[in-house]
């Protein structure tokens, strides 16, 4: 882990413990399906009626899907009272219905779409959800052609300023054709009643199961290029977020952790008065479009090409908060992983000097100060799961000294 520096010169590098990099695809810690729990195939509506309103002529021009398609749902969405269209978005008739008129690619004349199979990715349960969807396209004299698409459904709803700008986004060389080999993956549309955006599903592996390899350190620093790019482009975050609501978001989430562990209250207040000092510390930013979630599961790799995925935080912010969330990430993976703070220093290195011989030495205090943040907040995401609840103690004593390295306690 690399700490903060102090004003006016450069702090070493401390000897945290990082945390180890999965081969996961995921925006954030939620539930992940250890097995297909849930399997069933149901049937899909034949030419002559769909199930989800649409008369015969309508259901011919959509096409003719499979005959049964599989759906997968570990989780039991369907039950999710806070989100009843979930129930919708796992009948194939009802998706196929909304599916063709609101993706592009599917109203070619002549096309026969099969659904063949729905599945759900992702869940936090009343928040959101990640649904895979298969089908297979076919057209008279060509082989079949197979296209994933994810959906992301949000019981907030729809960001459509949010969609948009990921839209904006993809338009500005983002695309899967990108000479630079940096792409995000292509939005494909909204589906308004199910609370749905739309992308089609790309290749890769996750950084996380990359980062630790023998090609770590090249990867961290086409990681770093990736994200600069990001910065760099002209396109308007629906969004804004500052330091302030960095430490309101810290602060909250200790509070949370001090109700769990009262013998820990006073060590959390002295942790958290030190990150508001290290914050009013950091010179102005200057801030631009940034992910705001950038962390190694958010980028998947495919041979040369970089995909960053998960763009539904995109933000005006400082952009040394996507640098630094990235850090300390990295540093919690490897206290995790490798029971060694320091695992994956040389891979954090190489991705903080990239960045910085780019932008200027001005933005390694933000990083590195960024970073410290994010450790800070995965001791609250430590007690959220059993299996990292083991996590807590080694994490409050890494970040308690990083802070007095620093002397902020």
């Amino acid at each position: 882990m690399t700490l903060p520096e102090t004003p006016g010169r450069l702090s070493e590098r401390g000897s945290a413990e990082p945390q180890r990099l999965e081969t996961v695809e995921t925006t954030s810690v939620e539930n992940e399906p250890s097995a297909e729990s849930v399997v069933s195939t149901r049937p899909v509506a034949s030419a002559g009626g769909t199930g989800c309103g649409l008369d015969g002529s309508r259901a011919m021009r959509l096409g003719r899907p499979a005959s049964r398609s599989r759906v997968v749902d570990p989780f039991g969405v369907s039950a999710d009272p806070a989100m009843p269209w979930l129930e919708k978005a796992l009948d194939p008739a009802t998706v196929l219905g909304h599916l063709v008129p609101n993706v592009d690619c599917l109203n070619t004349p002549n096309l026969v779409r099969e659904l063949e199979s729905i599945r759900v990715l992702r869940y936090k349960p009343s928040r959101r959800c990640l649904i895979e969807f298969e089908l297979c396209l076919r057209l008279p004299g060509r082989p079949p052609q197979q296209i994933s698409i994810l959906g992301k459904a949000r019981a907030k709803g729809v960001s459509h300023a949010g969609y948009e700008a990921y839209r904006a986004l993809w338009s500005c060389g983002f695309d899967e054709h990108s000479a630079d080999q940096v792409s995000v993956p292509e939005p494909l549309g909204v589906i308004s009643e199910l609370r749905m955006c739309l992308q089609r599903k790309v290749p890769g592996r996750r950084a996380s199961g990359l980062l630790a390899g023998p090609e770590g350190v090249r990867r961290a620093q086409q990681i770093a290029a990736a994200v600069l790019k990001l910065h760099r482009v002209s396109v308007r975050a629906p969004r804004r977020h500052t330091i302030g609501d960095e430490l309101a978001n810290l602060q909250e989430r200790l509070a949370h952790v001090a109700q769990l562990k009262p013998e820990s209250s006073k060590r959390l207040e002295r942790i958290q008065g030190a990150c508001r000092r290290l914050a009013e510390s950091l010179p102005p930013a200057r801030p631009c479009l940034c992910h705001r979630d950038f962390y190694p599961d958010q980028v998947l790799i495919d041979g040369q090409r970089i995909w960053i995925v998960d763009l539904d935080l995109l933000s005006t912010a400082d952009p040394c908060l996507d640098i630094g969330n990235f850090l300390g990430h990295m540093t919690e993976l490897s206290l995790r992983q490798y029971r060694n703070a320091s695992a994956l220093d040389e891979q954090e290195r190489a991705l903080e000097e990239c960045y910085v011989q780019q932008v200027g030495e001005a933005v390694r205090p933000s990083i590195r100060a960024y970073a410290l943040l994010t450790l800070v907040r995965h001791i609250a995401l430590s007690t959220q799961f059993e299996d990292r609840r083991w996590l807590t103690e080694p994490l409050m004593n890494l970040c308690e000294e990083s802070l007095r390295k620093l002397k902020l306690i």
